[in-house]
């Protein structure tokens, strides 16, 4: 066996092996690119009623596996290290393991009237970190309930007022 073939086959090896780590480049962490309340369709939803779902649409790249909480929250002014505290009965883990649009269920039913915010704790402590994602539009909640007005009594009070006019345009005919 010749001595020069057995040192080369390595260092022939070990460069080949380099020359293709560095044509396929760096690989990326599957990162969040955005959340947004929305449909079960995707479509971006930012009013709900109190007897509706909450869905968020979660769009991520790169590649790997991530695992994140997904919060429900009041809508206030964050600051980092409060407090994420879910109104939904509980955040909802989503874990990713290739890029892509996702829709998540985050509150089925019963929903309170008020502002909200989605927040994504993608390191899951519990806590708002200023870097994290999440649909939080400063002083602007990012999503909210409003109460339902069944149109049955919407329509009740309609005729009532205008029943009431009619009758008032009645009384000052016959005063005259």
């Amino acid at each position: 066996m010749d001595v020069m073939n057995l040192m080369w086959k390595p260092i022939i090896g070990l460069t080949i092996l380099l020359l293709g780590l560095a044509l396929v480049g760096p690989v990326s962490a599957l990162t969040i690119d955005s959340v947004k309340p929305c449909d079960k369709k995707g479509n971006y939803k930012e009013i709900f009623l109190t007897n509706e779902i909450v869905y968020v649409e979660i769009k991520t790249s790169g590649s790997g596996s991530k695992t994140v909480h997904i919060y429900v929250v009041e809508n206030k002014n964050w600051r980092k290290g409060d407090k994420l505290e879910d109104v939904s009965g509980g955040y909802e883990e989503f874990m990713s393991n290739a890029p892509g649009s996702y829709i998540v269920t985050v509150w089925k039913g019963n929903l309170k009237v008020g502002e909200y915010d989605i927040i994504v704790d993608e390191d899951l402590d519990g806590e708002y970190d200023p870097g994290e994602k999440g649909h939080i539009l400063g002083v602007v909640a990012g999503f909210f309930v409003i109460p339902e007005f069944p149109l049955g009594s919407l329509m009740a009070i309609i005729i009532y007022f205008g029943a009431l006019a009619g009758l008032a345009t009645k009384r000052l005919r016959f005063k005259h």
